[in-house]
């Protein structure tokens, strides 16, 4: 069982899958609006934001506790990416509920959606484009390669 938590700029999902005859297949999807993004200011998340994704981490953390065989894969996007208290922020995440947050770069998230919409696509070349609240990502591949 895998459990990814997606730590954006507006909402947090929680997706757990399970992997069946080589198949990845969705088991359970929770989001929480949080509106990240609203809480920065000067560069830098505020108490009360961090106080909110971590309100969020405790609940999913709370859900993943009856699932000791899933494996957890937290990460971040432009919700942490370049701030100045990123390095605190995932240290303190880390501290209260034990999730490594992988904080990714724009190119890594481009490929991600890349990976998450190629299953479902029938175009072998084409343009992705992925609106979220904290960035925008272009992603344009040919022969479905990116």
């Amino acid at each position: 069982m895998y459990c990814v938590i997606d730590i954006g700029s507006n909402t947090i999902r929680l997706v757990i899958y399970t992997l069946e005859n080589g198949q990845l297949n969705q088991a359970l999807s929770s989001k929480a609006t949080a509106g990240l993004a609203g809480f920065v200011e000067d560069g830098a998340m505020s108490e009360e934001g961090i106080e909110r994704l971590l309100g969020v981490l405790h609940r999913f953390h709370g859900v993943l506790s009856l699932l000791p065989d899933c494996q957890v894969y937290p990460f971040a996007t432009a919700s942490l990416r370049g701030l100045k208290n990123t390095a605190d922020i995932v240290a303190r995440v880390e501290r209260e509920t034990g999730f490594k947050v992988d904080v990714i770069t724009g190119r890594e998230e481009a490929i991600l959606d890349y990976r998450g919409a190629v299953g479902r696509m029938q175009e072998r070349s084409g343009v992705l484009v992925d609106i979220g609240g904290g960035s925008t990502e272009l992603v344009f591949f040919r022969s479905r390669e990116v």
